[in-house]
């Protein structure tokens, strides 16, 4: 596998303030909507469009083309999308919003292309996905690195999210060298769908198992200790943390407990 590098991009006319939640760039946006003589758009514009859920874009024009901030929000006036184009074309770091807020998915772009690293999180700030894009010579994008984060243990980079394009209905196992299964998952209409299961090494000791319906993440997820003991149990409905979840010591002893509602805390006790 290649990795490359990220490289954050610094420009000397804005200054970039990253924070958990609500990137922004900070500079002082006034939409003028101005032409210039030619009938070109200049400088920053505020534009309604006709989507589902966003109501306005705010971008920075140069001559009719993008150049500069580029900004979405939604119907309710919360920041959906912002980030940077050049040259009509979007580049640097883009930040995508969920409708209340909170950071959903964070891309790296070159030249209109992704690029870098991607990252996608849950509600709550868990890292939930990762990938690692690469532009090639002949400038196709090659996913080179896909990773699933599942509370807070990233998998192997050997295991695909996606699998390959001629993949449809199947199971997928990757071995150890000694012939024994290192995971597991199997896949329909090209999601993951039902159980994925990880072993710690050639011993055949499990480290967690897991449930896929439909490409999220459902029913029981358990993570175990390297002496067989369980570490942590719980349970998601359609990709989010719903009723009991226990966290266990090594000796098997119940240390934490918490109670969720579609991945809200509810109730946290501490033995």
């Amino acid at each position: 596998m290649l990795f490359k590098n990220i490289i954050t991009c610094i420009f000397c006319f804005i200054s970039l303030n990253v924070i958990t939640y609500s990137q922004v760039y900070e500079i002082e946006i006034n939409t003028t909507n101005f032409k210039d003589k030619n009938g070109y758009k200049q400088g920053y514009w505020k534009e309604t469009i006709e989507k589902a859920n966003i109501h306005y874009t705010i971008t920075f024009y140069k001559n009719n083309i993008p150049n500069g901030i580029y900004k979405t929000f939604y119907n309710n006036e919360v920041l959906a999308t912002e980030g940077f184009f050049k040259n009509g074309k979007a580049d640097s770091i883009w930040y995508i919003y969920y409708e209340t807020g909170e950071l959903r998915e964070k891309w790296q772009f070159k030249e209109g292309e992704r690029t870098g690293r991607w990252e996608e999180y849950t509600k709550d700030g868990e890292l939930n996905k990762i990938a690692i894009y690469e532009i090639m010579d002949d400038k196709k994008i090659i996913n080179v690195e896909y990773r699933i984060v599942i509370d807070g243990y990233q998998l192997s980079r050997d295991i695909p999210s996606i699998p390959p394009l001629h993949y449809n209905d199947l199971k997928y196992v990757s071995y150890y060298e000694s012939g024994k299964i290192a995971w597991e998952a199997t896949y329909k209409d090209k999601k993951l769908d039902g159980t994925m299961a990880l072993y710690y090494d050639d011993s055949g000791q499990i480290h967690f198992k897991i449930n896929w319906k439909n490409g999220e993440k459902h029913s029981v997820f358990v993570i175990y200790y390297k002496n067989g003991n369980i570490k942590r149990e719980g349970f998601y409905v359609k990709g989010k943390k719903n009723g009991i979840w226990n966290e266990y010591f090594e000796n098997g002893g119940l240390s934490v407990s918490y109670k969720y509602k579609n991945d809200e805390l509810v109730k946290k006790r501490v033995y």
